[in-house]
């Protein structure tokens, strides 16, 4: 992991994760170290993960319906539930995180607005 100056008023700090090189640009040299002990602590914790290699299905099942969706209304959770299983799973979930690109969003907005009417691809967009 480094700091490297990119101009007089420009730091990046650079890091791996997952196998990857990752990197992040500050106007700050103080925010860019602070920046660089998060990710220090977030890896000596075990908890930097290379999330991007999962399926939007796994990442939903082990995380965003366990400790987001838990979190809301009853009836938010059956909404968001129901959006998931109709319309968002069969058509990303099996897709990896880094592979679903704006592209694919607006594939995938397409495909909603022949499926189903405006405020229910509206909804569904937003529960994406």
């Amino acid at each position: 992991m480094s700091i490297e100056r990119r101009d007089p008023n420009k730091w990046r700090v650079r890091w791996l994760q997952g196998g990857q090189h990752r990197s992040k640009t500050f106007d700050r040299l103080g925010d860019a170290k602070a920046f660089q002990a998060e990710i220090q602590l977030l890896k000596s914790g075990g908890r930097l993960r290379s999330a991007p290699r999962q399926t939007l299905s796994a990442f939903a099942d082990d995380h965003w319906f366990p400790e987001v969706v838990s979190e809301l209304a009853g009836t938010t959770q059956v909404f968001y539930r129901q959006a998931w299983r109709r319309h968002i799973a069969p058509y990303l979930g099996d897709r990896r995180i880094r592979d679903i690109s704006t592209g694919s969003v607006r594939e995938f907005d397409r495909h909603l607005a022949r499926a189903t009417g405006d405020a229910m691809r509206r909804k569904t967009l937003r529960v994406l």
